[in-house]
């Protein structure tokens, strides 16, 4: 019998992917305790994953907003450290594919 004979305009079924996800981890964590990951047909690899998440389109948007030469200065110094107690030191920010 479907869902929708029955009365049901909508069905969610928000642990579903939970369910699968902690099966999926508690292998992964289980070859890890044993010293070996054996990936192979378990997921995607790092070029999959970085499409799906579009990777490529927000290194292009990090590229397009970025600059060598930002610097932030804080609102206030740490009022703990009496040496940078009202100082606005420049602080550089650099992101770095890994």
């Amino acid at each position: 019998m479907k869902l929708g004979e029955i009365g049901f305009a909508m069905v969610a079924y928000p642990v579903s992917l939970i369910f699968r996800i902690v099966q999926t981890m508690q292998r992964a964590l289980t070859d890890l305790k044993g010293e070996k990951l054996n990936l192979e047909g378990e997921g995607v690899n790092f070029d999959e994953f970085k499409e799906m998440i579009g990777f490529n389109a927000w290194s292009k948007l990090e590229q397009r907003f970025s600059s060598n030469d930002l610097h932030l200065k804080p609102l206030s110094g740490n009022s703990q450290d009496p040496e940078t107690s009202g100082t606005a030191e420049s602080t550089s920010i650099n992101f770095r594919h890994v």
